[in-house]
């Protein structure tokens, strides 16, 4: 009899002793501190991709890009059915295309943009809608936008909308997905059903390749489509002939631009009344800001206009034209 209960007493002990063992080794972590995880390896990160759907302003929108933990990335953004190619590095955003939400900064040199050679990058913050999604594509932006302020999260497991296993974190506003395991990377982030962040509802973010190799490059061909950073474009104003005689005819043309600033190549030519060609000059002038109007003069002379003057004589016509060599037109 003493023996029996010898060993059933030796039996709890050993499964006391496993109990306490069981709890030591699984410390509870509670929601607040996985997010907290989660943003921490979110602002440690290098560079991840990013890709997702959401509504700005009113506007359904989308985006792929590769974002750096210096705050730059670059990527395709889509809102309101327009997309664009963009880089956003430096303080600075440049888009390739000319979508309406790229032009929305610039909508009175739109069709001088869009006669550009090359054609170029413009360098551009683009609409209101545009900059605000991407401002959102760098960690300290992600982090005060959707995931500060979270206090009454539940904790669930359950997977991503890629199919990967994660831990759910949800409150009021939406949900935030990590990784199982440390460093435990946000995986995807989503709000609530027509709940508004900011200017944002209806946000479905996704995170992968986690540092993974990636380049932000500033394009090496851009433009700042504004009135005075803009290639110039020349125009004539008006164009006037004195001092005609045998020897030729002192030309002079009025040079405006609608855009940019720069030194123009002006052509005279003096015509007579069957459109043929009797004397030319070209010159340069100096427009040294876009809303200067300096004045071109050259002297056009040669043979065929001396012997139509001395021999045939009757009216003659002068015009000007003036070269922009970064327009296709």
């Amino acid at each position: 009899m003493r023996t029996t209960r010898s060993v059933a007493a030796g039996v709890g002990l050993v499964v006391a002793l496993a109990a306490c063992a069981s709890k030591a080794t699984a410390p509870s972590v509670s929601p607040s501190q996985l997010l907290a995880a989660g943003v921490q390896s979110l602002m440690a990160l290098q560079s991840s991709q990013v890709s997702g759907a959401f509504t700005v302003d009113g506007l359904d929108g989308s985006v792929q890009a590769s974002m750096l933990g210096n705050g730059n990335a670059s990527g395709t953004l889509t809102l309101d059915g327009a997309d664009s190619p963009f880089v956003s590095a430096g303080g600075a955003t440049y888009f390739e295309t000319l979508a309406p939400f790229v032009t929305a900064g610039f909508p009175s040199l739109v069709t001088l943009a869009a006669s550009l050679k090359g054609p170029p990058w413009y360098r551009t913050g683009g609409s209101a809608s545009a900059a605000a999604v991407l401002a959102l594509l760098s960690p300290r932006l992600v982090q005060s936008t959707f995931l500060s302020g979270r206090t009454h999260l539940t904790q669930t497991s359950g997977k991503d909308s890629h199919g990967r296993a994660g831990i759910r974190l949800s409150d009021a506003s939406g949900s935030v997905v990590l990784a199982t395991s440390t460093p435990h990377n946000i995986l995807e982030i989503t709000t609530a059903p027509h709940y508004l962040v900011g200017r944002f509802s209806d946000v479905d973010i996704i995170f992968d390749a986690f540092n993974s190799a990636a380049t932000v490059a500033i394009p090496t061909h851009f433009v700042t489509p504004d009135l005075v950073h803009m290639p110039p474009y020349f125009y004539i104003s008006s164009v006037d002939a004195h001092g005609c005689g045998s020897g030729g005819c002192t030309l002079t043309a009025v040079v405006g631009s609608e855009a940019g600033s720069g030194t123009a190549t002006v052509t005279m030519t003096i015509s007579n009344s069957s459109g043929g060609r009797l004397a030319t000059c070209t010159t340069t002038v100096v427009v040294a800001v876009y809303s200067a109007t300096p004045t071109a003069s050259c002297h056009a002379h040669g043979a065929a206009w001396t012997n139509w003057w001395n021999n045939i004589g009757g009216t003659y016509t002068f015009d000007a034209t003036v070269l922009h060599p970064a327009y296709n037109s």
